[in-house]
């Protein structure tokens, strides 16, 4: 607090630590060095600070190696030992490195890894980590942890929603939009969307904007969910905006289409034909 960040003096200064054993120092230096930060890269020497501090007890370090072998970056692909570092890593009490191994394990189909998931994801929501609550939501909905729940994952998406997760909130105001798994309420959408656009989660905006009868309070929602790379956001914002900012509208579904959300493309493939047929090339 109060000196200057200095990332050269900082890597110094965690090397210095580090030779005298604090484990946490030699796993930002491990850091620093593996991506260059405060002196040259040297991503050899950094891997093995961070190989060596997963051994000593950080799970942080763990979870750090073990992105590497899942991804083949730096070291050859190497799913099984990734598997094994973060169950390590989350053995050793990193929440981040046990959400990662929930999720790892959600896409197997047999019994005993959907236990095992749902059990990570409550452990680590328990903890406090609201994308495990979210995501533990998803599985007693569809029954894969224990039975069919809507109460249990209404409860826990409230829970992530309140604890500043915006996409929690997001499948709350969808859960409501849709009337599947709850009465349709629309008062709820709203509100549930509104909560999900304050805490910047795109959809939620979007959908804040489809629901909102005010045209000025429904384009000022799009405008966010656009600005959170919402594909739909940036689609209903150039709808709203066609007509009276032709240009802009059309940009907007510009950006809808290259976010990968297909009504933005097809509409203005609708425009760039128009009555006298293709006029110029699509987007890029």
């Amino acid at each position: 607090v109060g000196v200057p960040r200095d990332a050269a003096a900082a890597r110094g200064e965690f090397r210095r630590l580090c030779k005298r054993g604090l484990l946490q120092a030699c796993v930002n230096l491990g850091a620093q060095s593996f991506k260059g930060v405060g002196g040259p890269k040297q991503v050899d020497e950094g891997l093995a600070q961070l190989k060596k501090a997963c051994e000593d007890g950080h799970g942080g370090a763990c979870r750090f190696v073990a992105d590497r072998f899942e991804k083949g970056l730096v070291v050859p692909r190497d799913p099984s030992r990734a598997a094994r570092l973060r169950a390590r890593s989350c053995a050793l009490g990193d929440q981040t490195g046990c959400v990662n191994l929930a999720f790892a394990l959600s896409k197997r189909s047999d019994f005993k890894s959907r236990l095992r998931t749902g059990a990570l994801y409550l452990q680590s929501c328990d903890k406090g980590y609201h994308i495990a609550c979210s995501n533990l939501a998803n599985m007693v909905r569809d029954g894969r942890f224990g039975g069919r729940d809507v109460d249990w994952a209404v409860a826990l998406l409230t829970r992530a929603c309140d604890g500043g997760f915006g996409p929690a909130c997001g499948k709350l105001s969808a859960l409501y939009g849709l009337g599947k798994d709850a009465p349709k309420d629309p008062a709820k959408v709203r509100a549930w969307a509104a909560r999900g656009c304050k805490l910047g989660h795109g959809p939620s905006c979007s959908l804040l904007g489809l629901r909102t009868r005010d045209k000025k309070a429904s384009i000022a929602s799009y405008r966010k969910a656009c600005a959170a790379k919402s594909g739909a956001g940036c689609f209903g914002l150039g709808m709203a905006l066609m007509g009276k900012q032709t240009k802009l509208a059309r940009a907007f579904l510009v950006t809808a289409c290259k976010l990968g959300y297909g009504p933005g493309c097809n509409r203005f493939g609708l425009l760039l034909r128009g009555p006298a047929g293709p006029r110029r090339s699509s987007p890029k």
